[in-house]
């Protein structure tokens, strides 16, 4: 199976919070902070991932994972927590939230039973440093998830998914995000070519033609 790299997936998202803080403050030394706390909890969420899915192809066999669903009716651990809005229906301040543990977000409409399978099982212990890097932060990573190439979606800390319907939003697919397809994609090499020919010598046609290349 073909496995994208999963330090690209995950720090396509952390980076987006770390700029998303830069007009917030000021000086150059907090902004490097604030990059490298995000690139540390990238490198650290990769290692962790990268772990454990390792570990998860070499032991063969596939036993039974547990993992929990967001589109379900209860968070095993709800609590509070005013810092991610308000959830209609909550009866508190805030939103019912799960810091104890990830959620998962698939559909079968677009996801085999076996990938679904596969990424709840490789990723069912990465709760643990998920917590750790968020506690670490004091609230500066609000949202740690990480897409898989099976079109799965975790995402810490754990949360309902809204919805209308008692479909879930069945054909949601990170792999469709934008943070997905720059990180999955990478750079890429652009060739420009310039017209050399005579009437390029005109009104300095081919030195604009670089300064603009």
């Amino acid at each position: 199976m073909h496995f994208i790299p999963l330090r690209l997936q995950i720090f396509a998202v952390l980076t987006f919070w770390a700029c998303s803080l830069c007009p917030l403050v000021t000086g150059n030394d907090i902004v490097d902070d604030l990059l490298k706390e995000r690139s540390d909890a990238v490198l650290e969420i990769a290692n962790t991932v990268e772990d454990f899915f390792i570990k998860f192809k070499n032991a063969g066999e596939v036993g039974d994972c547990r993992a929990y669903n967001t589109c379900s009716d209860a968070l095993p651990f709800p609590q509070c927590d005013g810092n991610y809005g308000g959830t209609a229906g909550c009866e508190c301040l805030g939103r019912q939230m799960d810091h104890q543990v990830a959620v998962v977000k698939a559909s079968e409409k677009i996801s085999t039973a076996e990938g679904i399978k596969q990424t709840a099982c490789y990723t069912e212990g990465i709760g643990e440093t998920l917590t750790d890097i968020q506690d670490r932060s004091e609230g500066s990573l609000k949202w740690l998830y990480y897409g898989s190439e099976e079109g799965v979606l975790v995402n810490y800390p754990g949360f309902l998914w809204g919805r209308d319907d008692d479909k879930c939003d069945e054909f949601y697919d990170p792999r469709q995000r934008p943070w997905y397809i720059m990180a999955a994609t990478g750079p890429k090499d652009v060739v420009i070519i310039l017209d050399t020919s005579g009437s390029m010598g005109d009104e300095n046609r081919i030195l604009l033609a670089k300064e603009a290349a």
